[in-house]
């Protein structure tokens, strides 16, 4: 992983702010295949500007290494600041060797899972470091195989945030029908 990898590092506890504008994740969003952004807690902007070990651009992955879910893996897809908290490890993947939907969704296969099981350490609570998950020994399938991946994880994505949408109107609809 670390020669695929530009870095691997542990977020930041962000200090929460409820008019904050910067999105702020706990392993508590990560799940099983997407990140659960709508529910994302909320920060200001000086913690994000502060912290810039903490910032997640796009295409950056975020791995569960602290408790119950560790070693499951979301890419960050969307186009927000946001930061990860302390018990998030944050992926940032070399694009020039590795699709970095491809590397998340490889993360959350079976060789992955296995992987995570191996390298976690137990001192009270599980826990997975960032040395650690450097040592992983990820499969490199061709390019267009990724790209393949990539696509379909992308597909999967807009169809949800389009499903979520016409969920939003439909509710609306519902409210303004009973309020007549």
């Amino acid at each position: 992983m670390s020669d695929i990898t530009t870095s691997i590092h542990r977020g930041r506890q962000a200090v929460y702010d409820s008019n904050g504008k910067v999105l702020a994740f706990t392993e508590k969003h990560l799940g099983k295949q997407l990140l659960n952004a709508d529910d994302a807690e909320r920060t200001s902007q000086n913690f994000y500007v502060n912290n810039p070990l903490a910032q997640i651009p796009k295409e950056d992955i975020l791995m569960y290494s602290i408790g119950a879910y560790i070693g499951r893996a979301n890419i960050y897809l969307e186009n927000q600041k946001s930061v990860a908290s302390s018990n998030i490890t944050i992926i940032k993947p070399d694009k020039e060797r590795c699709n970095p939907i491809y590397l998340s969704v490889f993360l959350n296969s079976v060789l992955g899972c296995l992987q995570a099981e191996q390298w976690k350490a137990s001192v009270g609570q599980q826990a997975l470091y960032p040395s650690d998950i450097g040592k992983f020994i990820i499969y490199l399938s061709p390019k267009p195989f990724q790209q393949k991946i990539a696509d379909l994880v992308q597909k999967s994505y807009q169809a949800q945030k389009r499903a979520k949408e016409l969920l939003k109107q439909a509710k609306r609809k519902v409210e303004e029908l009973i309020e007549e």
